[in-house]
């Protein structure tokens, strides 16, 4: 499934899984080699990992240096590549109605002999972003196209007030590219991710607008966008000494676990020599207290 960590795609795989006839084996994120972000999104590597973790389907992720159509239908077919060698014949979308880009996608991956599953095609905007709502799921507005929304908008949760709000020429989900999001919480999460905002800030990109006789014109407009973080990266693992299955807090660790455990830095040192992940607090404390002994 492609996945952009923003609400359609949350949305679309929400979709899927209601309708049981795929079995989604992996999300394919597309990311900027030189910023490590979701292109346009602009949303961090990191997050769009733990989105993957906390659904439970391993993320392949495609880097592009060059952001060129040549360069990502290259990376593209090499990953297309690789799963068709695990029986893997379809890719799904979250697309609405960009009939221009739907042909795109289906003339792209039949060359690479995939097929295209849109399960949100011709469904009303308004329809899925209420919808949306309505099951519990949580996002953000990360982006906007300053073409359609100005910087107030970004960091704006995307709620009924929200939706009320938006001008009337800017389609409820953003499909014409006025706004981008990130998904935070819902039903296809174990949990809910904890995210920072922080600064907003600007760039430059080029648009192409559709003209007469299919003839596109391209225009640069500004990108205003925020930066998020994660705050409280709870992760259920099995503890690689004993096998207990506890909460590891790694990215906030004044509020993990382990933070009752006193070592020190050797003690430390010498427990990433031997084990891979994190342990429990209780065989922190064994191992910390075996060397103290010693």
């Amino acid at each position: 499934m492609s996945w952009s960590g923003g609400k359609d795609s949350a949305y679309a795989l929400h979709q899927i899984m209601l309708g049981g006839l795929y079995d989604v084996r992996y999300l394919v994120s597309t990311i900027d080699g030189n910023s490590k972000r979701i292109s346009i999104h602009e949303v961090p590597e990191s997050l769009i990992e733990e989105q993957a973790f906390l659904i439970g389907i391993p993320l392949l992720k495609i880097y592009l240096h060059d952001q060129s159509n040549e360069a990502y239908e290259n990376q593209m077919g090499a990953m297309l590549s690789r799963v068709k060698n695990e029986g893997i014949y379809h890719i799904i979308f979250g697309d609405l109605f960009l009939q221009d880009l739907r042909n795109y996608r289906e003339e792209m991956m039949n060359r690479f002999g995939m097929q295209c599953v849109f399960p949100l095609w011709q469904m009303d905007s308004l329809f899925v972003v209420q919808d949306f709502i309505a099951k519990g799921f949580r996002s953000i507005i990360c982006s906007v196209n300053e073409t359609w929304l100005s910087q107030s908008w970004v960091g704006r949760a995307i709620d009924e007030a929200s939706v009320a709000d938006l001008p009337a020429s800017v389609d409820p989900c953003g499909e014409n590219g006025e706004y981008h999001s990130f998904c935070y919480d819902g039903p296809v999460f174990q949990h809910r991710i904890a995210i920072k905002s922080g600064l907003v800030s600007s760039k430059s990109f080029e648009l192409k607008l559709s003209g007469v006789d299919g003839i596109a014109s391209v225009t640069t407009t500004t990108l205003w966008y925020i930066h998020l973080s994660q705050i409280n990266a709870l992760r259920r693992i099995e503890c690689g000494r004993c096998g207990t299955s506890f909460e590891c807090n790694a990215a906030d660790v004044i509020n993990c676990q382990c933070n009752a455990v006193v070592i020190t830095s050797t003690q430390q040192d010498l427990i990433k020599n031997n084990y891979a992940d994190c342990l429990c607090a209780n065989c922190l404390q064994q191992l910390a207290g075996v060397q103290l002994s010693n």
